[in-house]
């Protein structure tokens, strides 16, 4: 801009001839010099070669133009200036229309620009006085813009550039931010294009547009190169508009450096296709290093993450536990506003620290708006640390070699406390026969169904601090949970999978939780296959209803006097009303729970789609009157009564020689039939008839290859199968 300025001031001298200019240029030249000075409190000097006139070809040159900073006087004022290094050099003024500038109706020139320029900045002081990302005045003294303070002579009453060029930038910039931070940024072969310059001294300092242009534009094509922290940036195209506050990259690549640096950010590489910015506040980035920006939208992201972060690498158990989001977003050190955030094809690898098998996880867009903190402890007490964010994520489907998790969508509003998601499913890839085909010795299969989830009085804050999952109501309507257990599979030489009691599980998590409700409709099904059935059989829990209330890690909420207490209601196999209530002290050392319940009157033969694939039997008549029981777990012993009530019940053992077909097949099936229910099934259970019924003891100690279902069904399942002999 200094150079356009000098260059103007002799223009009004052309009509002179060389002579007259090569007198009066130091004048000229010691005017730019003086109007630099003013304009920046006696901080900035400006220093430059000869002017050299090209009549024929209505040309100016100039070939170097430099700018420095005054220490001593930039130190003295209250709010220090950046200190500042500028060198233009072969700089020229073309195409000058020399009617209209001999007719004092000033300058119009077609281009100006120079071949190469220069640019060094480094800020001395905090900013003072000023909110983080407020917007600069039009008559800042800051460096970027001068017009507030940039008059011109009389006998020049207006200056117009078509375009103005600089093809061939180099820019360092040290900035220290409103935190105190520093931000480095060095970039070799900018191009900065300044379209339709125009000095108007009549119009009015508020209205002037940045450095006087219509349009300025920064381009970077094929760029390659690292900071001095060894952090690798690449792209093919950068185009930044710092008028409209727009900026465009193409094939961005940046890998930050590893160490702390990587860590804190959560990721050692980046690559997006396309990331378009607008409404970027430039000259606050510029100046302060502090972020501001409208819209961002990204497209075709792939993230490497250093490891498995937060809660999910505690749960999985593969790595210690990382830092809080918190730290992760107060590392970056700059107040950021961004007010819409779109992602789109997104894909996130990690790498987790124990297994040589990447963890793979896409997403079709996630949206995010109302984004803003900075990295001060006044804005991290508040209730929106982040700002009153809001997020949308659609498509979701994470890859594990052992389970895919996919949501169809989910939304949260921090205003509300509210997060909503629709389709969640948790489940090994494929059905039960590509599971079987990937796992040849794997006994048990798990799978987890939500139709729609609600979390109301979510407290943020406190997972962005700590991790911390705390909420005032969990909900969820159409819960699928499937248990499978396939006994036909032969013997894992592998050792067997340890499982994890509710205790253990929550401690190793390490995870402040705290939901003072949960609610869930829905079904549960456990399906059994017997070593020597065809299909496995279910058992199903439908129309279910759950009540839980302090699901808490808190001491000083989770005792053995206030456990969570899980309250369950549902129809066993369509027929059976049955209800349910556990007491399970989380924080108890051992495997600690009391559960009891009680099932209502049921035709027994609803319960053949279950027995006869998993235990070979099945019930041909009689009547299940009910059942009552009580246990207690101590240590993972369980202890209780079970109080079942039949009548004239009578079965049948289609498992005996349940693959031959042969007459020989159905005669020992027919025998087997007849010896069950003459000489080893108790028929009646009841006190009619004069026979005095009896009780079961529950007696169960669980074992590491247990799963909870698996637990709490094989108190019951034993003590029922004694009674059921004679």
């Amino acid at each position: 801009m200094v150079i356009v300025v000098a260059a103007v001031l002799w223009l009004n001298r052309w009509h002179l001839g060389r002579t007259a200019v090569t007198i009066a240029d130091p004048l000229v030249r010691a005017w730019a010099a003086r109007q630099v000075l003013e304009s920046s409190d006696s901080v900035y000097h400006l220093t430059s070669s000869t002017i050299r006139v090209e009549e024929a070809n209505r040309r100016i040159v100039i070939d170097t133009i430099t700018i420095t900073t005054d220490a001593a006087a930039n130190a003295r004022l209250p709010h220090p200036h950046p200190a500042v290094t500028v060198r233009f050099s072969r700089c020229a003024l073309t195409g000058i229309d020399l009617a209209g500038l001999t007719a004092g109706r000033g300058l119009q020139a077609a281009h100006g620009g120079c071949d190469s320029v220069s640019l060094a900045e480094r800020t001395l002081a905090v900013p003072i006085n000023r909110p983080a990302m407020a917007p600069q005045g039009a008559d800042s003294n800051n460096f970027l813009r001068f017009q507030g303070k940039l008059d011109l002579p009389g006998v020049l009453p207006f200056v117009g550039i078509d375009a103005v060029a600089f093809p061939h930038v180099h820019v360092a910039f040290d900035l220290l931010g409103s935190d105190g931070r520093r931000t480095s940024l060095a970039v070799d072969s900018l191009a900065v294009e300044l379209d339709s310059l125009r000095i108007d001294p009549r119009e009015p300092v508020a209205t002037r547009r940045p450095l006087f242009s219509r349009d300025i534009t920064v381009r970077l094509d094929r760029f390659e190169g690292s900071t001095k922290q060894a952090a690798h940036i690449a792209l093919q195209h950068l185009r930044a508009n710092l008028e409209d506050g727009s900026c465009r990259l193409d094939a961005l690549v940046y890998e930050p450096s590893p160490g702390r640096r990587a860590d804190s950010m959560g990721f050692d590489a980046l690559r997006a296709e396309h990331v378009a910015l607008a409404g970027v506040d430039w000259w606050t980035f510029l100046l302060t290093g502090d972020v501001a920006v409208a819209r961002l939208n990204v497209d075709t992201l792939r993230l490497r993450v250093v490891a498995p972060t937060h809660m999910t690498a505690r749960l999985l158990r593969t790595v210690t536990p990382s830092q809080h989001l918190e730290t992760a977003i107060r590392a970056i050190g700059r107040p950021v506003r961004l007010d819409s955030l779109a992602l789109t094809a997104v894909t996130v690898v990690e790498a987790p620290a124990l297994r040589a098998d990447s963890i793979i996880t896409t997403i079709r867009r996630v949206d995010l708006g109302h984004l803003a903190f900075g990295p001060d402890d006044a804005n991290w007490s508040t209730a929106f640390p982040v700002g009153r964010i809001t997020l949308t994520v659609d498509g979701l489907l994470r890859r594990t070699r052992k389970m895919n998790i996919a949501l169809a969508h989910l939304t949260l509003d921090a205003s509300a406390q509210r997060l909503v998601a629709d389709s969640l499913r948790a489940a090994p890839e494929g059905d039960d026969s590509a599971f079987e085909r990937r796992n040849p010795y794997r006994k048990s299969r798990l799978s987890v169904a939500m139709g729609h989830i609600e979390v109301n009085g979510i407290d943020l804050p406190a997972y962005l601090r700590r991790d911390a999952l705390r909420a005032r109501m969990l909900g969820v309507r159409g819960l699928m949970l499937d248990v499978m257990k396939d006994k036909s599979k032969p013997e894992d030489p592998a050792p067997n999978i340890i499982r994890r009691t509710p205790q253990v599980v929550l401690r190793d998590a390490g995870v402040e939780i705290q939901i003072d409700t949960v609610t869930a409709t829905g079904m549960v099904s456990y399906r059994e296959r017997d070593s020597t059935a065809s299909t496995a059989g279910i058992l199903t829990f439908g129309a279910m209803r759950l009540r839980g209330y302090n699901f808490s890690t808190d001491p000083a909420r989770m005792t053995n006097a206030t456990p969570f207490r899980l309250i369950g209601d549902a129809l066993l196999m369509g027929a059976g009303a049955m209800h349910v209530e556990w007491s399970v002290p989380l924080l108890a050392r051992g495997f600690t729970m009391r559960w009891q319940g009680s099932l209502g009157a049921m035709d027994p033969r609803a319960m053949n789609a279950f027995l006869s694939n998993a235990v070979g039997m099945r019930f041909t008549g009689g009547t299940f009157l009910g059942a009552q029981w009580d246990a207690m777990v101590s240590n993972g012993l369980a202890n209780g009564k079970l109080t079942p009530r039949w009548r004239n019940l009578h079965i049948e053992l289609p498992g005996i020689a349940r693959n031959d077909s042969s007459v020989v097949g159905g005669l020992m099936r027919g025998v087997a039939k007849l010896a069950a229910n003459t000489f080893g099934i108790h028929g009646d259970n009841d006190s009619t008839g004069g026979h005095r019924p009896r009780d079961a003891s529950i007696t169960h100690q669980w074992v590491k290859i247990e799963t909870l279902p698996q637990f709490i069904w094989f108190q019951l399942r034993d003590p029922l199968l004694l009674l059921l002999k004679k």
